[in-house]
């Protein structure tokens, strides 16, 4: 390896000793010394005419397969050994890292563009190192990186000055350098919250039939929390407080902060000037009744309904007044989209009731412009 007149992440071959004929023909000599050319190495696999050479890969001409042909370096490489002990949290492990620096890395037969030697240069791939992280995300880390590219893909990429500006591959360097920063007990998260927050991007897009297959996915979820539900009646778990028993079942709350995209339109006052907290178990319920309204699906909205009626009624995994409040008026906004003008007033005047602030609860705001 030469890295000393290349760019950071990329690197010379030299052939010191070669018998074999092969690399013969992939070899430039340069002031005396011969070099691995990553452009013949690329030639050497051009064995039929429906093929082409793109970027560091070897291409069909319908451009739906990529197959890049790298050269495997079984130890690891001097420039990342700073990688090996730069995390001081528990991610990733040290079984990971040893077995990352086991593999070693791969040379792409890619040289930097517009380099006087380009030919001649090779971009060190950690890619099989990235597959072996990536295999550890926990539920957390994969939601994120899903967002990420749902982002880029969808708002980002549609823009004509942004289109080319990221790609996914930046997207998963930021997880892995986020990873590393943060203790691994802050990415414990469960999966209901992270996923009510992936299916409310699918509303806010109009893609109301991928957010109901993300809320279906959660109901027999719900269905284990009714079991849990009954579970704390035992007097050992209603000693418990009310973070510890979400900790033992690994539900949070969803929470939207102020000015959120995420956020229903239905709900945009609730976000005006304050963050906006729901219990998760009533937020699924709330958003699929939305889904299906949008959806006209009659029957569905009306089941939905009654079963954000239900959970609220048995008080079901909601921490406290304020919390109790704001699943009213997820309620009483559900009744205003039905039409249903009387029952929404109760509603919110219930919220109003259990948490009388008229900063943090918005419902005294709704009732005087239902006036």
């Amino acid at each position: 390896m030469k890295t000393d007149d290349v760019k950071p992440g990329y690197t010379q071959l030299e052939v010191e000793y070669n018998r074999d004929q092969y690399f013969s023909k992939c070899c430039e000599e340069l002031n005396g010394k011969h070099y691995i050319s990553s452009t013949l190495f690329k030639q050497q696999f051009l064995l039929g005419k429906n093929v082409t050479i793109h970027g560091p890969c070897i291409s069909d001409n319908e451009g739906l397969l990529d197959y890049a042909v790298c050269v495997h370096c079984k130890t690891w490489v001097s420039q990342a050994t700073h990688w090996i002990t730069r995390s001081n949290n528990s991610w990733p492990s040290n079984d990971v890292k040893h077995n990352i620096l086991k593999h070693g890395v791969l040379f792409a037969a890619i040289g930097v563009k517009g380099s006087p030697k380009e030919d001649l240069e090779w971009r060190i791939s950690f890619s099989v190192g990235e597959k072996l992280l990536i295999n550890t995300f926990t539920h957390t880390q994969l939601i994120c990186y899903a967002l990420l590219k749902i982002i880029l893909k969808d708002v980002i990429a549609t823009d004509p000055e942004c289109e080319d500006l990221l790609s996914s591959y930046f997207l998963k360097t930021i997880i892995f350098w986020i990873s590393e920063e943060i203790p691994q007990c802050n990415i414990n998260h469960d999966a209901v919250s992270g996923w009510l927050m992936l299916a409310s991007f699918f509303y806010k897009t109009k893609q109301y039939t991928k957010a109901l297959r993300i809320l279906e996915n959660l109901y027999p979820f719900m269905v284990m929390l009714e079991t849990h539900q009954q579970l704390f009646k035992y007097e050992s778990l209603q000693q418990k407080s009310i973070v510890h028993l979400w900790k033992l079942l690994l539900v949070d709350f969803t929470c939207f902060e102020q000015h959120s995209v995420l956020i229903p339109d239905e709900l945009q006052i609730e976000v005006a000037g304050r963050p906006f907290f729901s219990s998760s178990s009533v937020y699924v319920y709330f958003l699929s009744f939305l889904c299906h309204y949008h959806l006209n699906n009659i029957r569905q909205c009306h089941d939905s309904l009654s079963n954000l009626r239900t959970v609220i009624s048995e008080n079901h995994l909601i921490a406290d007044p304020e919390m109790i409040a704001s699943a009213y008026d997820l309620l009483g906004v559900a009744f205003q989209v039905l039409g249903y003008t009387e029952s929404a007033r109760q509603a919110f005047s219930q919220s109003i009731d259990l948490y009388q602030d008229p900063f943090d609860n918005s419902a005294e705001k709704i009732l005087l412009s239902m006036s």
